[in-house]
This record gives structure tokens, C-alpha cells and sequence, in this order.
């Protein structure tokens, strides 16, 4: 009998399978990091079935069923990020995440209340995002188990920066660590490190004292393909990657997610104190991270 071998490639450098006990841990990548790679994640279909002598032959699975099958994408742009499909992500919350309370009985958290909210014309959700247009207000529960919404962070003189990710994307927890922290090297929850990865470089580390200073507010909105994601899961994330500067929103309903197609992860959005978009990009985070150093440059 021949034997037939299928390969798979399997790039986990992105996003990776987590277990229910705390914030999940990835594998290591299986991609080295010396090879010049930015770490970029391009979704392949893998060969399904082979014709040997003329019969069709169906090869047995060779990894779990809710394991992203990728191949290494071939860009090397410096713009490059970690990319997976969202249909490719597993979906999980950490078992030990504090569980904030009942929202209705929640007290307002700190962020501010904007009294001239009205004023903003909200295009709704059926709009075209991109440069120059508006975000529609979202609303959803915080980290402190509060409503809050999006326009209420509008109109007080700073930029706002929407920054969408989940539990299982590795650079969106090394990101998350470093506005924790400061640090760019070894994170606990991740074995993505950010000074590895191809986006990231030295001139990024202004946005850490201009989300400490308030200059900037930053607003990290967690979304789930599988399971919605709830006020635990953005508890959770505050518990992890504590900022008291930063607002951690549950996009439950998906809505965040779907308006911004978000493909790429860390995806980091910019806008104006009126909630326009200074920045729309779907392919990484370079160009809003770029945006925020140039806004602020001496």
C-alpha cells in the first residue's frame, strides 16, 4: 500500500488555541523569527482530498477541527501585522476572570459624560467607514460591568483610538501588556513579543505617556466569533492589562466587528474628538500607531 503524507502548515504566530484556565497561552510560534518574517498570516485551504492510481483518497485529520489552518503570508511590508480571518478564531473566556457587577446596579465608571453628544451626527450603522467620515455611536458595557457610550468620550480635546481584539490574538495581548507596563519584551499572557514583531518599532513608545498623560484616550473593544463576549470577558482584560486610562468594551453583538471588517489584529483605528475618522486601515496597526507618533511630534 502507498503511503500518502499530507502536509499542513500551520502559522500560529497571530492567534492561537487557549484553555479555559485564566487568559490563554499560546504554543510557541512555529515560525522562526530570524527568517525576516513579519509575522503577516495569510488563511489557505489546505489539499482536502489526492488522486493516487486513479482513486481519490480523503486524508485523516491531522489537527483539531477548531484549529486555524494557515500558510505564512509572502508580505514583508513594514506595515505588516499578524493576520488571521475572524471566522479562524477560537473562542474562549478565562475561567478566573473577576466577574464585575450587575450593570444595573453598577456605578458609572470613571470616564467622562459628554452633555453635547447630540450634537454629533450619527450616520448609523449602515454607513461606509473610511477617512473623514463619521463612527456611529456604540454603546456597550465596560470593564466595571457599566454602559458607556462611544460618544460620550467625544468633544474634550483628544483623539480617540479604537483599538479591536480578543483573547486569542497573541500581538493584541503583547500590545495590551506594554500600556500595562512599558514593557515591550516577555509577556505573561502572551508568547508574542513585541519588540519581534515587524510593526512595532522604538518611535511607539510616546503612545504609552500619551495614554498615561491623557492625551489620548485609548479604547480596547473586545469581540468573539463563538461565545459572545460579556462584561467578564472585559473585566478580565482590565484584570490582566490593568489602565485606569483605558476603556474596555464588550462588542457582544458583534456590531464593532462587522463595521469595521475587522481582518487584521492589533487593528487600531484613529479618530478626532468629533468622531471622525483620522485613520481607517484594515491591514495593521502601523498606520495608527504612526498617526498618534505624528500628532503629538515636537
Amino acid at each position: 500500500m502507498r503511503m500518502i503524507a499530507f502536509g499542513l502548515s500551520l502559522a500560529l504566530t497571530a492567534c492561537s488555541l487557549g484553555s479555559d484556565d485564566g487568559p490563554p497561552v499560546a504554543p510557541s510560534p512555529t515560525q522562526d523569527a530570524a527568517d525576516g518574517s513579519t509575522g503577516d498570516q495569510e488563511i489557505a485551504e489546505p489539499d482536502a482530498v489526492a488522486e493516487v492510481d486513479g482513486t481519490t483518497v480523503t486524508p485523516a485529520d491531522t489537527a483539531p477541527d477548531s484549529l486555524p489552518e494557515t500558510t505564512p503570508d509572502s508580505v514583508t511590508s513594514p506595515d505588516a501585522t499578524p493576520e488571521v480571518t475572524s471566522d479562524s478564531l477560537p473562542d474562549s473566556t478565562p475561567s478566573d476572570a473577576p466577574t464585575p457587577a450587575d450593570s444595573s446596579d453598577a456605578s458609572e465608571g470613571p470616564w467622562p459624560t459628554n452633555p453635547n453628544k447630540d450634537a454629533i451626527e450619527d450616520p448609523g450603522w449602515e454607513s461606509v467607514p473610511g477617512v473623514g467620515t463619521t463612527m456611529p455611536n456604540f454603546t456597550a458595557i465596560d470593564q466595571y460591568g457599566s454602559p458607556v457610550e462611544l460618544y460620550d468620550l467625544a468633544m474634550d480635546g483628544r483623539p480617540i483610538v479604537l483599538d479591536v481584539g480578543t483573547w486569542f490574538c497573541e500581538p493584541c495581548k503583547s500590545l495590551a501588556w506594554y500600556l500595562a507596563t512599558g514593557e515591550t519584551g516577555e509577556c505573561p499572557y502572551s508568547e508574542t513579543i513585541l519588540d519581534d514583531l515587524g510593526w512595532w518599532n522604538e518611535s511607539y513608545m510616546i503612545i504609552k505617556e500619551l495614554v498615561d498623560s491623557g492625551q489620548i484616550r485609548w479604547v480596547s473593544i473586545l469581540y468573539s466569533l463563538g461565545n459572545p463576549v460579556t462584561p467578564q470577558d472585559a473585566a478580565a482584560w482590565h484584570d490582566a492589562f490593568p489602565h485606569d486610562e483605558v476603556v474596555v468594551m464588550a462588542d457582544s453583538t458583534l456590531q464593532i466587528q462587522e463595521y469595521l471588517s475587522v481582518e487584521a489584529m492589533p487593528r487600531i483605528d484613529v479618530l478626532s474628538e468629533d468622531m471622525t475618522f483620522l485613520v481607517y486601515h484594515t491591514g495593521g496597526p502601523n498606520k495608527g500607531l504612526q498617526k498618534l507618533v505624528e500628532l503629538f511630534q515636537p
